[in-house]
């Protein structure tokens, strides 16, 4: 659809400057409200997340690196704003570390929306497929092994989070990037597939392996 509607695209990226410009004022830190021209309140890990994803998107779609740049910004910020260090999962929103548990809920499940931890654990299997930074694989096991009780117990609940776990396992389905490169453009491997690692001799790509 981009590449029949440029407008679209155009309209996106716009979008996305302007988020970026306006609501970061400072590397890895957002701010949830944007209005008047005055950014106030501190993000949420949905906020992180679903930026993140759209900035991912933007990228397989141009082929430009800040998009990816930009995501990965984003997804290194989950753990340092976000993390629970005791109980492992992430966290809807930052408060100071004496904060009781019960006042700082974690987003789980999956409903109309995908839960926040859900779109986290899709944000990091994006560059997980797109870069050699082994940490984003790392933080996704981390990520699921908080929450593989509640999965095996109740795995309707969690469509999404099941989607984003085979997607870092095995890659997207199906092309993703429409669009030719713009020129200047880095160009490198299939944002679906990632520079990924290989078997010795083989040449075929290995996926991380991972169990909920």
């Amino acid at each position: 659809m981009p590449c029949k509607r440029p407008e679209y695209l155009a309209a996106a990226e716009r979008a996305a400057d302007l988020l970026w410009t306006r609501v970061r004022r400072q590397p890895g830190t957002l701010k949830r409200v944007y209005v008047d021209g005055r950014a106030a309140r501190p993000a949420l890990l949905e906020d992180y997340t679903f930026l993140g994803e759209g900035l991912i998107a933007l990228y397989d779609i141009t082929g430009e690196p800040r998009w990816l740049d930009r995501a990965r910004e984003l997804a290194d910020a989950l753990w340092s704003r976000f993390a629970d260090p005791s109980g492992g999962g992430l966290f809807m929103g930052e408060a100071p570390t004496d904060t009781p548990l019960m006042a700082r809920p974690k987003d789980l499940s999956d409903g109309a929306m995908p839960s926040a931890t859900s779109a986290a654990l899709h944000l990091l299997a994006a560059p997980a497929r797109r870069s050699d930074d082994l940490s984003y694989e790392q933080r996704a096991k981390s990520l699921l092994a908080s929450v593989s009780g509640q999965v095996w117990q109740t795995p309707t609940a969690f469509p999404s989070l099941l989607v984003a776990l085979n997607r870092l396992r095995h890659g997207e389905k199906g092309p993703q990037a429409v669009c030719r490169p713009r020129r200047g453009a880095r160009r490198g491997p299939h944002p679906a597939q990632g520079p990924g690692r290989r078997d010795a001799g083989s040449g075929s790509h290995t996926p991380p392996r991972l169990a909920c």
